[in-house]
């Protein structure tokens, strides 16, 4: 099969590469019954807001699988840059649902817990969510455009005729790639600074290689009696447990045995014009038993990340 990875160049992007070169296509580890061909794009090797573009690049490479993680994902940019956002979170989800339902490719999609406002008090259910879906706490333009945007994206893929789709929700991705928030932390351990963190926003942190290699395992082990790609649908993806950002932060001080000080605050410590969501606890039973795939809780993950990032 050939492959199409966007947004190569980003966090999870970076991570997904790293297993292809880790463990080789059809890595006989992976029950690959063929040869896999990954190809790698960015922005600058495919503008996926381009429609004709974007279906011509997967015709002529032949793609059989589109795993999407480009996105515009500066929350608090995407507020006065909403063209820019929609073109990319929404037009190019769609572009890319058109030109895999016009050859047969299946679309994994990753999206995120910010498609809802977070007003529960129970771990998120992986509901299909979009324009005509009612009666469900959903992203709201003003509160958070980010949100609205990816989620009209989520509507626009399960909308489009003939599309074979995973959609996989994820929440507060971190790894050794990037910009992040376990990143940041760290610098300010080391630095050992005094900092406050909120304590009232809880959710499922996320460790991207893990979220990669689900997204490979999907793809490899892919044999006659699992055939993943074939599960179409919505799910959630992210580590096992319970936090607040304030854990996050305290873990990552403790671990580097930071001199400074981590302290609880309010969200409204920090006004925003993005309203984030309270409670965006993922709920992954149906990724688990649906990919026969065991997710880490988010401690072991996170140790495994600082570990690699000290060395």
């Amino acid at each position: 099969m050939n492959i199409l990875v966007t947004g190569a160049k980003g966090q999870l992007g970076c991570c997904i590469k790293d297993l292809v070169d880790e463990k080789g296509n059809g890595h006989p580890d992976h029950d690959s019954s063929e040869n896999n061909y990954y190809i790698f794009t960015d922005y600058e090797e495919l503008d996926i807001t381009k429609e004709e573009k974007v279906r011509k690049f997967v015709r002529e490479n032949y793609i059989n699988v589109i795993v999407n993680c480009a996105a515009y994902t500066n929350v608090e940019r995407a507020q006065s840059d909403r063209d820019t956002a929609f073109s990319v979170n929404a037009i190019g989800t769609m572009n890319l649902a058109l030109a895999a339902a016009e050859v047969g490719a299946v679309l994994i999609h990753v999206s995120t817990d910010y498609v809802f406002k977070g007003q529960r008090n129970t771990p998120v259910p992986p509901i299909p969510v979009g324009n005509d879906v009612v009666n469900y706490p959903d992203a709201d333009r003003d509160e958070c455009f980010y949100g609205y945007s990816k989620n009209i994206g989520e509507g626009l893929i399960q909308e489009t005729r003939n599309c074979k789709y995973i959609i996989i929700r994820t929440a507060w991705l971190y790894s050794e790639y990037g910009k992040n928030f376990v990143k940041t932390m760290m610098d300010r351990a080391k630095e050992d600074k005094n900092t406050k963190v909120v304590y009232d926003q809880t959710g499922s942190p996320t460790y991207a290689p893990e979220l990669a290699e689900l997204i490979f395992h999907i793809i490899e082990d892919n044999t006659h009696e699992t055939r993943y790609l074939s599960k179409t649908g919505v799910y959630n993806f992210a580590n096992k447990g319970v936090a607040s950002w304030y854990d996050i932060a305290r873990a990552v001080f403790v671990f580097f045995n930071s001199n400074g000080l981590v302290s609880p605050c309010r969200s409204s410590e920090y006004p925003s014009e993005v309203i984030r969501p309270a409670y965006s606890v993922l709920d992954t039973e149906k990724t688990e038993k649906e990919f026969d795939y065991h997710i880490p809780y988010w401690q072991d993950s996170l140790m495994t990340c600082l570990y690699n990032l000290s060395e």
